[in-house]
């Protein structure tokens, strides 16, 4: 059995969209720079190491999922041409008044990668007048669970 697990990317609000099952909630704000602050990053490395205790293989790729959103369907459509071109697999839906981006993209589960990459999501995010809003990893579970 997998679960996906949803991580916000900021501390201080509430999670804006509805993700999977929470493996720890934690509260987000819309993305307000494109470098991560320190905080940001002891966040994500915080939501990452509980990923990890709760049974993600450390060496082994993973497919991560970020979740960004738009008010307008060419801001979206911009931002998915630029994720697949940059290789991630991604999906444009309509998501209440906005429109939903889900790009995915493997990787190891380390945290200057997950920066990394969450620094990039942020920084496309903004240039296309959106907002990035967390993201997310498939966790293998027992059956007992």
């Amino acid at each position: 059995n997998r679960a996906r697990v949803r991580f916000p990317l900021r501390a201080g609000g509430t999670l804006r969209r509805g993700g999977s099952i929470p493996l720890a909630f934690v509260n987000c704000v819309p993305a307000i720079g494109i470098a991560l602050l320190a905080e940001d990053r002891i966040q994500t490395a915080t939501q990452l190491q509980q990923a990890l205790e709760s049974g993600l293989p450390p060496d082994e790729p993973q497919w991560f999922e970020h979740y960004l959103y738009f008010g307008k369907r060419r801001q979206a459509e911009r931002a998915a041409t630029e994720l697949h071109q940059a290789g991630y697999l991604v999906e444009l839906d309509r998501s209440g008044s906005e429109w939903r981006v889900l790009a995915r993209h493997q990787m190891l589960p380390h945290e200057d990668a997950l920066d990394e990459a969450i620094e990039f999501l942020e920084a496309l995010a903004a240039r296309h007048e959106g907002e990035y809003d967390g993201w997310g990893v498939a966790i293998e579970t027992s059956q007992n669970e």
